[in-house]
């Protein structure tokens, strides 16, 4: 057994046997004492709750109720003024189209600036966006002649997604 290994055993054998003394001196289980915002109530006897010493367990194996002691700690939530907070930050308009929403439906390729007109099916709403600008979840990659190619992100996980033009077949 290595020197660490060995000095590791002897640690936890230490922490063992002091919570076993502890335990065998009746203290309650836990971090032990209180903390400094808790205050002791009195009990009937004048000695603070966290003095107590449980008795021996009575025939039927029961200890008295007021013996038990339980530390806990309360959070409180004070929501007069506040908004819930289980509440999503965002909305659904504010985040945005959903990706597979979106359909292409023009492009206009003008000399170093090129414009691309997407239609989001869901809501009827148009998006004129340009190589950079953000669409919901998708980041506009490149405008090419006849596609657009995006960055969606879902969850922080990213891939490649390429929406193509459209193109209507011609009757007669």
């Amino acid at each position: 057994m290595s020197r660490r290994a060995f000095a590791a055993l002897a640690v936890a054998l230490a922490v063992a046997l002091a919570v076993a003394a502890r335990l065998a001196a009746g203290e309650p289980r836990g971090m032990g004492g209180t903390l400094p915002h808790q205050r002791q109530e009195p009990r009937a006897g004048g000695a603070p709750a966290s003095q107590a010493t449980p008795r021996a367990p009575q025939a039927g194996g029961r200890q008295d109720a007021e013996e038990v002691l339980y530390w806990r700690e309360e959070f409180v939530y004070p929501a007069e003024g506040r908004r819930s907070p289980f509440r999503n930050l965002l909305e659904a308009a504010e985040l945005g189209p959903d990706f597979g929403d979106l359909d292409l439906v023009g492009i206009i390729n003008a000399p170093g600036d090129a414009v691309a007109t997407l239609v989001d099916r869901s809501a009827s709403k148009r998006y004129r966006v340009r190589e950079g600008d953000i669409v919901g979840n998708a980041e506009v990659l490149e405008i090419r002649r006849d596609e657009v190619v995006f960055n969606v992100t879902v969850f922080g996980v990213s891939r490649v997604e390429t929406l193509r033009v459209k193109k209507k077949e011609r009757e007669g």
